[in-house]
């Protein structure tokens, strides 16, 4: 790459880099790329691939999704398989795509850069980090959009052109250029946060509070003195002697001469931390695990023998459902992708992402199979 200095109207000048041995056509542009107007993203995606490291059920569906949708990288088409055994990537590719498909699950964008020789050929795949992507609007001859990319890394400018970029994406009614993933789980994983900190708190500073004493319009504490009146000490010692069974349905009397005032007690411990918070988080797990669609052994929850682990018809559901679309949409971006590049018409049941429940065969369906192709 070389360094290329480009004013910008709005920001004044930047530094953009460029491939070397450029024509002067190609430099122009590129310098049109950073003249078009940056689409907003429909989410923080750095906010949300952060997500990933805060709650392990749902970085665990993701990894599984992408695992399970990119086991290895095989093509039956002679000219692929030539170019796959011959690419040149930083990244191993077929860690390069499962990346890829953990980052669409997790905040619906993927971008994968072609890589080019000094000739401008084809040779390899570089993934790029969601966060650091912007998408320019650009319109083609027709009327279509064909948006260009931006890609802002340690101070440096890349633009890069809609050609160089296979973008990965999740539709959402809510953007007709950018993706989105994961957001009703960012919600659930917020609240989880919390309840986590919280626990975190009571157990680093030791605290074992029983209720918060909130009193609105008025005060339970007398003079400085602690001369009768001082309603608050009245109410610890009543709250100390309610214990055991014996005083299980003691009532406690507040009064106040104060008009107006209100005296609330809120329980911190018993019922609602260790019954309503641990109902609280279980539907939130299982709520993240809806949305993925992920079955539950998956992510160790359950195993053989289990409900909903004596079969292996969650696994079909989860290869049909999930993993085969995610599969199917690849392989066809792969396709145009190669058709537009060298002139290829690869056929898209050429490409082998792998098969999950190829994993769950057992030994009498392996014969099977053999005996039928046999």
């Amino acid at each position: 790459m070389q360094a290329y200095e480009y004013k910008s109207e709005a920001t004044g000048k930047e530094r953009i880099m460029l491939p070397p041995g450029l024509r002067k056509s190609a430099v122009s542009e590129l310098e049109s790329v950073m003249k078009q107007k940056a689409i907003a993203p429909v989410v923080n995606a750095r906010k949300m691939l952060g997500l990933l490291d805060v709650d392990g059920y749902h970085s665990g569906a993701c990894s599984a999704i992408a695992d399970g949708t990119i086991m290895h990288i095989k093509s039956g088409d002679a000219r692929v398989k030539d170019w796959l055994s011959k690419s040149q990537n930083p990244m191993n590719l077929t860690r390069s795509l499962r990346t890829a498909v953990n980052y669409y699950q997790a905040c619906g964008n993927a971008f994968l850069l072609k890589l080019r020789d000094r000739t401008g050929k084809w040779v390899g795949l570089e993934l790029l980090l969601p966060q650091e992507i912007e998408i320019r609007e650009n319109i083609d001859d027709n009327g279509f959009m064909k948006p260009n990319y931006v890609q802002r890394h340690n101070n440096k400018v890349l633009p890069i052109l809609n050609k160089d970029m296979i973008y990965i994406k999740k539709p959402t009614y809510r953007s007709s250029v950018w993706g989105l993933s994961s957001f009703p789980v960012a919600y659930g994983i917020e609240t989880l946060k919390e309840i986590k900190a919280l626990d975190h708190n009571n157990f680093k500073n030791g605290l074992l509070i029983d209720y918060f004493i909130l009193v609105n319009g008025g005060t339970l504490k007398g003079d400085e003195e602690g001369e009768e009146g001082d309603e608050y000490s009245k109410l610890e010692e009543m709250l100390k002697n309610v214990t055991g069974t014996k005083s299980g349905h003691s009532s406690i009397l507040l009064e106040s001469e104060d008009t107006g005032v209100k005296i609330e007690l809120v329980p911190l411990r018993g019922n609602l931390r260790d019954g309503e918070y641990q109902k609280l988080k279980e539907d939130i797990r299982n709520e993240t695990l809806a949305y993925h669609r992920v079955p539950k052994r998956i992510i160790a929850q359950s195993t053989a023998g289990q409900l909903g682990g004596d079969n292996n018809s969650d696994m079909v559901l989860f290869y049909n459902m999930v993993l085969k679309p995610i599969q199917d949409d690849i392989k066809e971006q792969l396709v145009q992708e190669f058709l537009e590049e060298f002139g290829w018409n690869v056929e898209t049941e050429s490409f082998d992402f792998g098969k999950l429940m190829d994993i769950f065969e057992t030994e009498e369906e392996k014969m099977f199979k053999v005996g039928a192709r046999g």
